[in-house]
């Protein structure tokens, strides 16, 4: 089985502790708030690729607290999480900071 791509710059970017694209447009961003040029030649620019993956990892991982096996090995639906996501970000359930 491969590895989604997101899983593993997300899982880099999380113990990186810094990111390439500011947090709180990121958000903005994600939450629907805000918007942004996502495409380059039909592809997700690759600093918000990397700030939604690394939101994801940190989603699961340190709100979730899904082991590391779990993670690697489970098959997440991305449109379900982020919708999870933005959920628990509306209700304030969960909080994304960068460590």
């Amino acid at each position: 089985m491969r590895t989604e791509n997101w899983k593993i710059e997300g899982f880099c970017e999380y113990h990186s502790a810094s990111s390439s694209f500011p947090t709180d447009k990121g958000l903005r961003i994600f939450s629907g708030e805000d918007s942004y040029d996502f495409v380059t030649t039909n592809e997700i620019k690759p600093e918000y690729f990397y700030f939604v993956s690394r939101l994801r990892t940190d989603y699961l991982l340190n709100f979730k607290k899904v082991s590391e096996r779990d993670y690697w090995s489970t098959k997440y639906d991305e449109d379900q999480l982020d919708e999870e996501i933005r959920q628990a970000l509306k209700e304030k359930r969960y909080t994304f900071t960068m460590q």
